[in-house]
Formats: structure tokens, C-alpha cells, sequence
């Protein structure tokens, strides 16, 4: 029960929503060190996170100049989402900000990182050869949709957060996210098998499973310890960070290694209904 009222995750790790529905402190945060006069908190998780912003850039501009890579819109999305997602995180982690904004932006940051963990399954499951060549707008459902939940997540985040529910929070921010990350996954399987993709693909979806699993270990257990090795300079944050880019960074990389397959399985058959009329 401690897990679902997020007690023993707020005890463990220094997440941004814990300084909204706990009064206690974590006692595993990473030791603040000044910078231009500032203090700033767990400095180093700061560090990973601007490192994560500039190579979400990068791969960003990598993917638009894909020009006809299935799927590069879509993941444009889902890259700007996470970067909104990590940008929030890094003002919220500082502790700079005064607690009575702390709820609003709060609010904002695990809306963004739920309407991430959606883009990425919506755009896995509109993102197919139908969509792509003209029947449908995949980009366009995308958005909208994400908008949508966007907006949905907001609401009912703020809502509870104010309300002090763990128990819903809990189950918005992490439980449903897990089961969108699980069914992606499954659909990706299903796709690589439709198109008879090589083992190289499976790999990178695998590895970034792997990766995203890692990141959720800090979340129930280790700080302690990660505290202890690093002298406080590390934390479960820094660390639960570090996987989940990891994991994105492999997404990337998996989505290069099957748009060029899928976009010739979409010229072939564009010209067989040509051949056809």
C-alpha cells in the first residue's frame, strides 16, 4: 500500500510531485552546491538533464532531415514532448522555485511526461503503411489526440495533487504509463514480425526496454545505497534520469533501423496500385 500512496517512492527518491503531496523530505537527495550565488539541489540530476535536453536537439534535427522516413513527424512529436518533459523537471529539481508555484508547474511536468508516453504509443500504432500513403492523416491524429490527452492529464493531475491523492496520482502518473509503454512494445513486436525485420531491431526495442525497466528500479529501491557510494553527490533521481534517456535514445535508434524498411514496403506498394489502374 505504501507503493500505491507513493510513501515508499517519496521516501526513496526526490520526484518533483513528493514536495506537493508529502511534507516529509526524501532523505536520499543529492547534496546542493552554489552556483552564481545560487544553491542549487541535486546538481549533478541537473547536469543529466541539460545533457538530455542537448542531445534530444540533436537527435530532433537528426530526424528532421529524414525527409521521407515514415514516422518522422510523429517522432518529432514525441522528442518535443520529452523535452518539454526533462525542461520542467530541471526548474522543478533545482529548488529554486517557491512552493506555492511548485503545484502548477508540477501539474504541468507529469502532464507533458504522460502526453509523452502516449505520443510514443499512438504514433507506434498510427504510424503504419495504410496511414502513411494517403488514406489518413497519421500526423494529424497524433497531435490531436495528444492534445487531447494533454489536456485531460492536466486537469486531473492538478486536481488530485491539490486534493493530496496519491492513490490517483499514482495510478495517472506511473501504473497507466506503464501499461502504454507495455502495449507499444507488443505492437512493435507485431510490427518487426509483419515486415520480417532484421534481429538488429528487435535488439534496440529490447535494450530499450531493458533501459526503462532500470530506470523504474530507483523509484522502490537503491537510493540508500547510491546515496552512501557517491557521498550524497548522486541520487535515485540522477540515476532514474540517466535510464530513461538511455531508453529514448534507443527508441531513436530503433525507429532508424525500421523507417527505411517501412518506407520501402510503402513505395512497393504505391506502385502496385499504379500497376493496378
Amino acid at each position: 500500500m505504501d507503493i500505491l500512496n507513493l510513501n515508499h517512492t517519496c521516501s526513496e527518491i526526490n520526484l518533483p510531485l513528493c514536495k506537493v503531496l508529502k511534507d516529509t523530505p526524501c532523505g536520499y537527495t543529492g547534496r546542493s552546491l552554489p552556483v552564481f550565488g545560487t544553491n542549487l539541489n541535486t546538481f549533478f540530476t541537473i547536469i543529466i538533464l541539460l545533457a538530455a535536453m542537448f542531445c534530444t536537439f540533436r537527435m530532433i534535427k537528426g530526424a528532421n532531415k529524414k525527409y521521407s522516413a515514415v514516422g518522422r513527424k510523429e517522432m518529432v512529436t514525441f522528442f518535443y514532448m520529452y523535452l518539454a518533459t526533462i525542461s520542467l523537471e530541471t526548474v522543478l529539481v533545482s529548488g529554486v522555485l517557491k512552493k506555492n508555484v511548485l503545484v502548477y508547474l508540477t501539474s504541468l511536468q507529469l502532464s507533458f511526461a504522460n502526453s509523452t508516453v502516449f505520443c510514443l504509443f499512438i504514433g507506434g500504432l498510427t504510424s503504419t503503411s495504410l496511414v502513411d500513403i494517403g488514406l489518413l492523416k497519421s500526423i494529424l491524429i497524433v497531435r490531436v489526440l495528444t492534445f487531447v490527452y494533454f489536456v485531460t492529464s492536466i486537469v486531473v493531475i492538478y486536481m488530485f495533487l491539490v486534493a493530496k491523492n496519491s492513490f490517483i496520482i499514482c495510478f495517472f502518473t506511473f501504473i497507466l504509463n506503464l501499461g502504454l509503454a507495455f502495449l507499444y512494445l507488443i505492437l512493435q513486436v507485431l510490427k518487426l514480425i509483419r515486415l520480417d525485420a532484421e534481429v538488429w531491431a528487435y535488439g534496440t526495442l529490447i535494450i530499450s526496454a531493458l533501459f526503462f525497466m532500470s530506470g523504474i528500479l530507483p523509484l522502490f529501491f537503491g537510493s540508500e545505497y547510491i546515496a552512501l557510494l557517491s557521498d550524497r553527490y548522486l541520487d535515485g533521481l540522477f540515476f532514474f534520469h540517466l535510464f530513461i534517456f538511455c531508453g529514448i535514445i534507443m527508441i531513436h535508434k530503433y525507429w532508424l533501423s525500421v523507417c527505411e524498411n517501412e518506407a520501402e514496403c510503402i513505395s512497393l506498394i504505391v506502385k502496385g496500385e499504379i500497376k493496378n489502374v
